[in-house]
């Protein structure tokens, strides 16, 4: 048994009350992408200082502990990192 075209529109359900679809999320991969390339550009101490931080969840006296450093130190390569200079051109590049 064969349906026709006519009974197949017939039997259409208008789609009212359903969520319209998500956006695509590639965006956000791109992002974070971005993001990891920035911070896989860092010094080794910076880079560890903001992954402790950012990714870890460490506070400054959990973070001096792990390289054996000071607070200040901590905190000055955390404040520092944006501004790296080859973090800056891993951005660029990503772009």
């Amino acid at each position: 048994m064969t349906t026709s075209s006519e009974e197949f529109a017939a039997a259409q359900v208008p789609l009212t009350g359903v969520d319209p679809p998500t956006p695509d999320p590639t965006g956000h991969h791109d992002e974070r992408e971005a993001m990891l390339q920035r911070i896989d550009a860092l010094p080794r101490e910076q880079k560890a200082a903001v992954v402790l931080r950012f990714y870890e969840g460490y506070d400054d006296e959990e973070i001096a502990a792990t390289p054996g450093c000071s607070r200040g130190t901590v905190r000055s390569h955390i404040s520092r990192a944006p501004a790296t200079p080859r973090a800056a051109e891993k951005v660029k590049e990503a772009l």
